[in-house]
């Protein structure tokens, strides 16, 4: 049964449309300029500047990020963002930030972001720490977009739940490369939660296009920078 089951599902598969290679705006050129700046300055995880630079040339939307090495520019440029706020380390390799003490979130004004800038540098045990500034969303649905390489499958993204339900529940979705514009637009309808971004119980539904774009620009991200093995 198992293998009569997966039989037609090939079957349906093999008879689906293609779809086509969607190109967003890409600057190739500024890419490769990033990319071979930040090897020479050493490989790994890369700093918050770079990463949105890099961003910024596949058409990958990020929110309003303000940097700050202290708590007075934290202050001030918190306010000019507007409360709440969130503040991340920026520490390059600091990956799970939540785990080790590197993320304050629902800062709703000053003192509070006084107050998390000192939690953040007792847990990196820093006097001084970078630390990124974003207002929070208020409304919306948290999804992760990633792409990484394995031995086996070769480049794959990845879509699912964003933030700590991510490991917790597990729902995501992957595709190998190329990634057409309906393998991207199909990653986000597998998901379990695929109802909260299209208006569950007359939530507002989510820009699902823009999810689709997310993927295609990671794909396009990974495909023409081989140098970057891993983004989320």
């Amino acid at each position: 049964m198992l293998r009569a089951g997966a039989a037609c599902w090939y079957a349906r598969w093999r008879r689906e449309q293609t779809g086509s290679k969607p190109a967003p705006g890409i600057d190739r050129d500024a890419a490769q300029r990033i990319v071979a700046a930040a090897l020479a300055d050493g490989a790994g995880w890369q700093p918050v500047a770079v990463t949105h630079a890099l961003m910024a040339c596949y058409d990958i939307p990020l929110l309003e990020t303000r940097l700050a090495d202290g708590i007075e520019s934290a202050e001030e440029m918190a306010g000019d963002l507007g409360f709440p706020i969130v503040m991340k380390a920026t520490r390059p390799g600091l990956v799970h930030k939540g785990e080790l003490g590197g993320v304050q979130l629902g800062l709703s004004d000053e003192s509070a972001v006084h107050r998390a800038y000192l939690a953040i540098a007792g847990s990196l045990d820093e006097a001084h720490p970078q630390v990124a500034l974003q207002r929070i969303m208020q409304t919306g649905v948290e999804l992760v977009v990633g792409v990484a390489h394995d031995p086996l499958f070769g480049s794959l993204v990845m879509v699912g739940l964003g933030g700590v339900h991510t490991d917790l529940l597990g729902d995501r979705s992957f595709r190998s490369l190329p990634l057409t514009d309906r393998d991207a637009a199909a990653m986000w309808r597998e998901l379990r939660a695929a109802p909260l971004l299209t208006g569950y119980r007359g939530t507002p539904a989510m820009d699902t296009e823009r999810s689709s774009s997310c993927c295609s620009g990671s794909r396009s991200l990974r495909m023409t920078c081989q140098s970057c093995q891993s983004l989320t």
